[in-house]
């Protein structure tokens, strides 16, 4: 355990965007039986996460922009990089 303690001296997490909404409306074609009908629509919305450790960059992961502390906290999980809840300070 102090291994990870040494490695792992800080996070920081950057979201290279700067909406936080999760979709956004698009205009689109719908084709049904060969009749085309024009919508709106709404699509989901997805960012580029960066995850920096001791101040380097580690990661970048495209995801969508809700819960990314949790998805930092999973990805170092299963990474390794910690191990149970102690691990994380806040």
């Amino acid at each position: 355990m102090p291994q990870i303690v040494e490695r792992l001296r800080s996070i920081s997490i950057m979201e290279k965007s700067k909406k936080n909404k999760l979709s956004r409306k698009v205009k689109i074609t719908k084709l049904i039986f060969r009749k085309r009908e024009k919508l709106e629509d709404r699509i989901v919305r997805e960012i580029l996460l960066v995850i920096f450790i001791n101040g380097k960059e580690f990661v970048t992961i495209q995801c969508s922009p809700d819960k990314l502390e949790y998805l930092t906290i999973g990805f170092l999980l299963f990474q390794g990089f910690i191990k149970e809840e102690k691990d994380i300070k806040k």
